[in-house]
């Protein structure tokens, strides 16, 4: 549901104000609004709230603490998260408390030795990490140009050097043959190497006069030499190797020091410095929403909107703290104001990781409906419609349990786990009607028999009464949205769209009637009752929405039959199991035919949770949504303090 909200206005004196905010964002529950003010316009008694020179430095201060905390937060190892988050509990709000005692300057001090003790850390651990990456790189090239020396012999007097170029840019070297025979008078050779990495190591060797136009020619070609370390130049190749296979035999354990180092420090002070960075951010959030409010010569004018159950609450906060020299009423509140009034879902916890499906379409407008209830009930038993297996059902809960366990503080991988241990539910229970068991070679019997979709015995009627099923819930879906659309018309006193909706509900009663005695299954008076209702409706709907909106009965009966899809991709699911069963039975191997078995269960299990969860979302967006919801809601981003986040 759209949690009610009340637009409330805070009037306060002018020395208050920052203990207002204090006070409001630990609430956490007020989503301030933009006073609208003209500045310098003679007569005008509100204006902007402007910061005075002590404040300007204080906020200064706080974006340069804020950007140096960000380098610090960004190098804390992954791995000892769980041990900062338990500092942090011990900690808990008090250590934040003391941090609003010290001046902002001397806070910047402490992070700023916090960033001269970790950074020299930091810039040597990325050396040691360069120099490795640098010296398996050249071992590499090196190799090859070994490999070359060995294979040819060039002149003693000749200068050699090596160079590598990209796999597919051979012809430079055929370039570089005709520019060397120019500079060097044909006294040069040139050896590449077989690919390696995508790249080609060569050797080149020429007199040593010619080095300087060698050497002209590489620079100006933007062709480099081999890259080396500092430490091992001007040594012969082989020289070199050996040096870099000493040297990679200590890097590691340099590395595992410096690691070691970091950990230690951030151990030591990590906790403080993510409190520091918490109390910052709040103080600089305070900074900015100030803009939004007003003032006059003696008070400031703070507005914005809260849910109505928690405003009586903060009431009496702010009239116990500052004994009526701060003062909160509620406004009045229009449908003019929809468009404005910011959206907060609240929803029963099982149904909480659906909002984020809702999301993906759009946020409703405030005072119209929330689809996430309906989301939460047809989508999973969509998806147990075409996944209705009771061991692809238990594989799924499986998984889904792993990935929660594996969420830690992740919601939104939360929130996907408990989405797909849904959808398992309704697997096994579809699974269980079906009688279906990885397949049907299981022996499972059927509860349903009617919708024994993949046993041996089932017949035409099985798949007809599965679509009869899938069209049967399309049909009560859409009927659904219509009516919940009505609703919101009703309450924006759209009069014309509420008459199209009854319309619609006529028709869609009167395709009911019609089919229903087509099949057999309703007397032949329900017949003359559709026709009725479609005749009478299209008055109503030509007055509603023009003499296009008479052609609403074919775009229901669309809407209907789209749902024939959930019929589709189940038989689809059943008939890839009994190609793993084919398989099965063909192949004499017995371990190859249970191995090829999993792998076809395997992908009909991927296949069959991605392709369902994609179509009922589907169904939802343009069948189900287009019946009533309005979109354009305004989120609602209350003023809060700062949660401490370890990723």
């Amino acid at each position: 549901m759209i949690t009610p909200m009340s637009k409330i206005e805070i009037i306060g004196h002018k020395g208050h104000l920052y203990p207002t905010l204090e006070e409001l964002q630990k609430w956490g529950k007020l989503h301030i609004d933009n006073i609208p003010v003209i500045d310098f316009v003679r007569g005008s008694f509100l204006h902007r709230i402007y910061f005075d020179e002590a404040q300007c430095k204080e906020r200064d201060v706080r974006e340069i603490m804020e950007k140096a905390l960000d380098e610090i937060i960004g190098q804390i190892p992954r791995e000892i998260y769980n041990e900062l988050d338990e500092k942090l509990k011990q900690v808990g709000a008090k250590g934040r408390l003391t941090l609003r005692e010290i001046e902002p300057v001397e806070l910047l001090l402490f992070v700023k030795d916090m960033q001269n003790e970790f950074q020299p850390l930091i810039r040597r651990k990325q050396e040691l990490t360069d120099e490795m990456g640098i010296i398996l790189e050249y071992k590499k090239i090196a190799k090859s140009l070994l490999e070359l020396l060995s294979k040819y012999e060039l002149e003693k007097r000749w200068e050699i050097i090596g160079i590598t170029i990209s796999k597919g840019q051979e012809y430079i070297i055929s370039l570089l043959k005709e520019q060397l025979e120019r500079i060097t008078s044909h006294n040069y050779a040139v050896f590449p190497s077989d690919p390696y990495d995508d790249r080609i190591a060569i050797i080149i060797g020429y007199e040593r006069y010619c080095a300087d136009g060698v050497q002209r020619l590489l620079f100006g070609s933007g062709i480099k030499e081999m890259p080396l370390p500092i430490k091992f130049r001007d040594r012969p190749i082989d020289v070199t190797l050996a040096l870099m296979e000493e040297r990679m035999l200590v890097l590691p354990s340099e590395v595992d020091e410096v690691k070691d180092a970091l950990r230690s420090f951030f151990l030591e002070n990590g906790a403080r410095i993510l409190q520091v960075r918490a109390d910052n951010q709040d103080h600089l959030l305070r900074f900015k929403v100030s803009s939004k409010f007003a003032q006059t010569k003696y008070t400031f004018v703070i507005r914005g909107w809260a849910p109505t159950d928690e405003v009586h609450a903060i009431k009496e906060a702010l009239e116990d703290k500052f004994q009526g020299l701060v003062v909160m009423k509620e406004l009045p509140v229009k449908m003019t104001h929809d468009e404005h009034t910011p959206v907060a879902l609240r929803n029963p916890k099982l149904m909480r990781p659906f909002e984020r499906l809702v999301g993906f379409y759009a946020l409703p407008m405030y005072g119209t409906i929330d689809p996430t209830s309906s989301l939460s009930l047809f989508f999973p038993i969509f998806f147990g419609l075409v996944l209705g297996d009771v061991g692809y059902g238990i594989l799924l809960a499986t998984f889904a349990g792993i990935m929660y366990a594996l969420a830690r503080g992740r919601q939104y991988l939360k929130d996907i786990s408990l989405i797909a241990f849904t959808f398992s539910i309704y697997s096994i229970i579809f699974g269980f009607l079906y009688g279906e068991l990885f397949g049907v070679r299981m022996g499972l019997k059927p509860l349903l028999p009617q919708l024994a979709r993949g046993h041996a015995n089932s017949t035409e009627g099985v798949v007809l009464n599965y679509l009869i099923l899938a069209v049967s819930f399309g049909g009560l879906h859409v009927l659904y949205g219509i009516v919940l659309g009505i609703i919101v018309s009703f309450r924006r006193t759209e009069i014309t769209k509420v008459l199209e909706g009854f319309a619609r509900v006529m028709i869609l009663f009167g395709i009911t009637f019609i089919v229903c005695k087509l099949m057999h299954v309703l007397p032949s008076i329900f017949f003359l009752i559709g026709i009725a209702l479609l005749i009478i409706s299209i008055p109503f709907l030509i007055y509603a929405g023009g003499i296009l909106a008479s052609l609403e009965i074919s775009t229901l009966i669309g809407n209907i039959l789209s749902y024939c899809r959930l019929m589709a991709l189940g038989m689809g699911s059943v008939y890839i199991t009994f190609v793993g069963d084919e398989l099965d039975y063909l192949i004499e191997n017995e371990v190859l035919g249970k191995v090829v078995l999993i792998i076809v269960h395997a992908f009909n299990l991927v296949v069959h949770i991605a392709v369902p969860t994609i179509h009922a979302l589907r169904l939802h967006y343009v069948e189900f949504f287009t019946k009533f919801f309005v979109s354009g809601g305004k989120p609602y981003v209350p003023l809060k303090k700062t949660e401490i986040i370890l990723y």
